[in-house]
């Protein structure tokens, strides 16, 4: 026998039969896959397969973003979860991160109920989305041609690269073709639709019918744009238009008469013209030759030679502007015939027969008759009367006079008499009769003058070279008046070309023919041309003169600037030798004063002062010109006396006499000489440098001797010895 027992499962709760679902992974091309991750509760796990249900949705695109997902999974018997992959597909579509949602819609066993809640997402990441595929470019597909072929530019993503929305391109448009004329105008803007990788832009020809060469549109990108992406657009395109009207047979201008001319004043005119219809785009210059009977100048203006068909006409009016010329003549002819016609790109060709045009000009003249009369000479008020002689024309009617102002001339016949200043037409006249018209007026000028003032007079001024002095300078003028004509007076004026030279500078008015001339000069000296100007009060009319100029040279030289500078200074003791130098001057002069010893007429002056003292030198340069220095020396009474302490008496000329140097600058001075005894042997009052060691005219013997020097006014007294040697 048998027994069976229930072992009853405490797992099979509501808790534990829940589904949920979680991202695993998130995905990013080109090739890392993402993941779901659907499971019961952690750790729980059941006997038999569960088969999960889901939906998909989210921004991405199944089949082009990834592998389209199946829409159920299976968590195996003893499993706790099921992996559900995302596999990534590299797209080439530029677009943002987009997102997979699956989202679980029931779950089933075989013998359980199961909840089945929740959604999960996860991102795919692009790679398109780089700066290097967010460039558009712009490229020719095709060249235009007239009459119908029509042109494009293509605006494209790089090669195999797409978006997820729509581009649009911005252009500008330039070229040497007409928008709206050459070819319709372009919007300057194309949109490169979502999932498309380029778009083209059409040049639709228009035919114009101008002549004109190849011409070029150019499309440059100016900017691109899109809902999320910032895209860079750079570079041209040139495309060329083909020209059909550029052909031989268009390539010819004619010319034919438009109408004939006739006098007096009925113009003519020629019409140049390219074929019918047809313009060009630049203006065609087109020469011709002029012939015919008329002359020009004569019966119409002279025409140029060449004529220009601007930009955009068909055709150019040559007038033919009639003169009424006068002249007795039959009908005349002007004849046009065309040589040739350039424009800058193109040649054109006369067109044969058409090639000549003729235009007639109608006469409406009487023979004409012509007056010879000769310029007048000029005349002064108070000359005679005088006759006109004028020859007239064929008609032989006689020639009339006329005066135009009869308050400076009057005419009566042919006699014209002067009765004031100014000028009058003379007008010669004759009249005509049935075969000569009336001969054209001859007007010849008459200009009476009044009497000439004569020029104002200066006497000659001389070259002046002076010094420069701080003090005024002054120069004599004369023989000043005025002009020849009663009641004048006269002005005078002075200026110079070197007005730096001059620190004042002047004339005084003219009286009895005399005047003076002031300056005073800049130190710097220098060479100046001075003008003096009379001017009387005659004016110039008829060519009068009323100023007259004298210019002379001034050369005014810089004083010297002497210096002076003492050797060995200026403060010396009483009865020392000093050396004056002077410099800055060519040659000096020194004023007699106390203590000159020597160069009196030199630059250097040696001097031995007894008393303060004030010397002066006057410098010479080689203008001539002179300065004086001075310079004063200060003379210090410090008794400096020095005596020798030997004596030679042997007559050879050194040490003979008892020298105390500088004692002539002390009269007042006592020398006493005294043997070893202290005997008196020599005393002088005003000594002056003379004992030769004797006693009463006796040589002393060899020996040593005492002297004193007393100066008196209190002064200490100078003492010493000297020793007289006699070997020598």
């Amino acid at each position: 026998g048998n027994a069976s027992l229930n072992i009853a499962d405490d797992d099979n709760t509501p808790a534990n039969l829940a589904i949920s679902i979680s991202k695993a992974a998130d995905a990013a091309e080109p090739a890392t896959n993402g993941a779901f991750s659907i499971s019961l509760p952690a750790g729980v796990t059941a006997i038999e397969d569960i088969t999960v249900a889901y939906s998909v949705s989210g921004t991405a695109t199944a089949g082009t973003d990834y592998t389209a997902l199946s829409g159920s999974a299976v968590i195996l018997a003893g499993q706790t979860s099921v992996n559900v992959p995302v596999l990534v597909k590299n797209d080439n579509i530029i677009e943002g991160t987009e997102t997979v949602v699956a989202t679980l819609t029931g779950a089933s066993s075989a013998n359980f109920s199961l909840t089945a809640s929740g959604n999960a997402s996860l991102n795919i990441a692009d790679d398109d989305n780089t700066p290097a595929n967010l460039a558009v470019s712009i490229s020719k597909t095709a060249d235009a041609a007239e009459p119908a072929s029509n042109g494009a530019f293509n605006i494209s993503l790089p090669a195999g690269v797409t978006a997820t929305e729509d581009i649009t391109v911005a252009y500008s448009v330039s070229g040497t073709a007409t928008a709206g004329t050459d070819y319709t105008a372009l919007s300057g803007s194309a949109v490169i639709l979502a999932g498309q990788t380029s778009v083209n832009v059409p040049v639709l020809v228009k035919n114009d019918n101008i002549i004109e060469g190849t011409e070029t549109v150019v499309a440059t990108l100016t900017g691109a744009s899109s809902a999320n992406f910032s895209l860079t657009a750079t570079g041209n395109a040139s495309l060329n238009i083909a020209d059909d009207d550029n052909i031989p047979a268009n390539l010819a201008v004619s010319i034919s008469k438009t109408t004939d001319a006739a006098e007096p004043a009925t113009n003519g005119a020629f019409s140049i013209n390219l074929p019918a219809g047809l313009t060009a785009t630049e203006n065609i210059t087109v020469t011709y030759n002029v012939s015919g009977t008329a002359t020009a100048g004569t019966d119409y203006t002279t025409l140029s030679g060449s004529a220009m068909i601007l930009a955009g006409q068909n055709s150019v009016n040559v007038p033919v502007v009639v003169k009424d010329d006068n002249l007795y003549e039959d009908p005349e002819t002007v004849i046009l015939t065309l040589t040739g016609a350039n424009s800058t790109n193109f040649t054109f060709t006369a067109s044969g027969s058409n090639a000549t045009a003729t235009v007639t000009i109608a006469d409406d003249d009487k023979k004409d008759q012509v007056i010879t009369f000769t310029a007048l000479p000029g005349k002064i008020l108070g000359d005679g009367t005088f006759t006109l002689n004028a020859t007239g024309g064929a008609s032989g009617n006689p020639v009339t006079y006329t005066s135009s102002n009869p308050a400076v001339a009057t005419v009566t016949g042919n006699t014209v008499t002067i009765v004031g200043v100014g000028t009058a037409n003379i007008i010669a006249s004759q009249a005509g009769n049935a075969t000569y018209n009336a001969a054209a007026n001859v007007t010849q000028v008459l200009t009476v003058i009044a009497p000439l003032n004569t020029a104002p007079t200066l006497a000659a001024i001389a070259n002046q070279q002076v010094c420069v002095s701080g003090s005024t300078q002054t120069i004599a003028l004369s023989g000043i008046t005025a002009g020849a004509e009663q009641n004048q007076t006269t002005t005078l004026t002075v200026s110079s070309d070197n007005a730096a030279l001059f620190t004042a500078l002047s004339v005084t008015q003219g009286t009895a023919g005399n005047a003076v001339l002031s300056y005073r000069l800049n130190p710097a000296g220098g060479t100046a041309s001075i003008t003096v100007t009379v001017k009387d009060n005659g004016g110039t009319l008829n060519g009068g003169t009323d100023t007259f100029s004298r210019t002379f040279t001034l050369t005014a030289a810089p004083l010297p600037q002497v210096q002076i500078v003492a050797t060995p200074g200026t403060n010396v003791s009483k009865g020392e030798t000093i050396e004056l130098k002077a410099s800055g001057a060519l040659s000096y002069s020194w004023a007699t004063a106390s203590g000159i010893i020597s160069g009196q007429n030199s630059a250097t002056l040696t001097v031995r002062p007894s008393q303060n003292t004030t010397y002066t030198v006057t410098g010479t340069n080689a203008s001539g010109c002179t300065s004086t220095a001075t310079i004063t020396i200060t003379v210090v009474e410090d008794y400096n006396l020095v005596a020798n302490n030997v004596l030679t008496p042997n007559g050879d000329g050194k040490n003979d006499f008892f020298v105390i140097k500088n004692i002539d600058m002390y009269p007042n001075n006592q020398v006493r000489i005294f043997d070893r005894a202290g005997r008196e042997v020599y005393a002088k009052k005003n000594y002056n440098n003379e004992w030769d060691g004797t006693i009463n005219g006796t040589p002393l013997d060899e020996n040593t001797y005492y002297y004193i020097i007393e100066l008196g006014n209190g002064v200490k007294a100078k003492r010493g010895f000297i020793t007289i040697v006699r070997k020598f």
